[in-house]
């Protein structure tokens, strides 16, 4: 099969594939969740804080095989005020960002300040937050006060010492607290810096996780392969799990990726096997096409497909009928390309093409015939 008979099969299965994900609202993520909202500040505005509900958070972080971090910040508390001040200057904590999820639970209400950021064109814009924390409202600190008490602190034994910092494991376990309600005065806390330096040595330990610019392609090429999984189109399915395996260095996802792909190489040499098994005189043409239209190039078994056809053709029983057939492909390819030229409103190059399907390598096939036929006005 040609390269450009490949890519328009590949096109025209991932073109049935799509529609049907969308049909059955597959598209969404691989869970049918819709990714939380994270503000992301610019500069050194502070740290960005995830939006959304304590659950989403938890999900995310053993989605993108991250650690969670709970900055707890009692409203009012001396302690807590310096806290809140070191969270909104340390640049060491900020820079956590890329490879944490950073939440914050606060019970307070502030006032709406307006800062300057950048927008998805690069623009600066004026955008209302909380003078506070830097959150797009109260709202969104308020939120999670009430769950971070329930989820950490009462099977814990009940008692809730603020301000703290709690690292949280990509499976939701609790990791560590590390203030126990106290900071910067003689309690002996680790500072925002010392805290920033042991999350970054547990991420080591933890292996690389996910980005968070990388989630949504993450979950729609997660999805996909999943699908390509469920129609048997196995080396469709194998490239897209190699794709999520390279955007998913660890975590679910990498697991999952590890195992389709195992899977899609299984089947396709199971598939191989079989039609080569059936390259004899009495079903050489139907298992011939089969294994030109696997689409094996670039998988792991191209190799192995290449053998086969090579002994098959180097076999005096069976190449004078491959030859034959090998014409027939041909032809029949051309027949494509004078339809998509016919469609794409080229009636030039459909000319062409169709001179060369009449020559006397290829006029005599079926495909040849048809198109005499069918091109009468060519």
């Amino acid at each position: 099969m040609s390269s450009e008979a490949r890519r328009r099969l590949r096109t025209t299965r991932l073109s049935a594939l799509l529609a049907l994900c969308l049909m059955s609202g597959l598209m969404l993520t691989p869970q049918g969740r819709t990714q939380a909202v994270r503000w992301i500040p610019d500069g050194t505005e502070g740290p960005a804080w995830f939006h959304g509900k304590l659950s989403e958070a938890q999900v995310e972080a053993k989605e993108r095989n991250v650690p969670l971090v709970v900055c707890c910040v009692l409203e009012g508390e001396e302690a807590s005020g310096r806290l809140q001040e070191a969270l909104s200057e340390d640049k060491s904590f900020a820079s956590l960002t890329e490879g944490v999820i950073l939440l914050l639970a606060n019970n307070g209400d502030h006032e709406q300040k307006e800062i300057r950021i950048k927008d998805a064109d690069g623009k600066r814009i004026k955008k209302s937050v909380c003078s506070a924390f830097g959150t797009d409202d109260c709202d969104a600190h308020k939120l999670h006060w009430d769950t971070v008490y329930r989820d950490y602190v009462m099977p814990d034994g009940g008692e809730w010492l603020l301000p703290d910092i709690y690292l949280i494991r990509p499976n939701g376990k609790l990791e560590r607290r590390f203030l126990k309600g106290s900071y910067g005065d003689s309690g002996g806390a680790p500072s925002i810096s010392t805290v920033a330096r042991e999350v970054e040595v547990f991420q080591k330990i933890l292996g690389p996780g996910v980005r968070t610019e990388d989630l949504a392609d993450l979950r729609r090429e997660t999805t996909m392969a999943q699908a390509m999984s469920r129609a048997k189109l196995w080396a469709d399915s194998w490239r897209s799990w190699a794709n999520v395996s390279g955007l998913a260095p660890g975590g679910p996802h990498a697991e999952a990726a590890k195992s389709g792909m195992e899977l899609a190489v299984k089947e396709m040499k199971l598939s191989l096997e079989i039609q080569a098994k059936r390259m004899v005189p009495e079903t050489l043409e139907d298992a011939y096409r089969r294994i030109r239209a696997m689409d094996f190039d670039d998988s792991p078994i191209e190799r192995e497909v290449g053998k086969v056809l090579g002994a098959a053709r180097r076999n005096p029983k069976l190449k004078p009928r491959l030859t034959e057939i090998d014409l027939i492909l041909e032809a029949e390819e051309l027949l494509e390309d004078i339809e998509e030229a016919l469609r794409a409103k080229n009636k030039g190059l459909a000319k062409r093409l169709l001179r060369k399907l009449a020559s006397k390598k290829l006029g005599q096939t079926p495909a040849a015939e048809l198109a005499k036929d069918r091109y009468k006005d060519l």
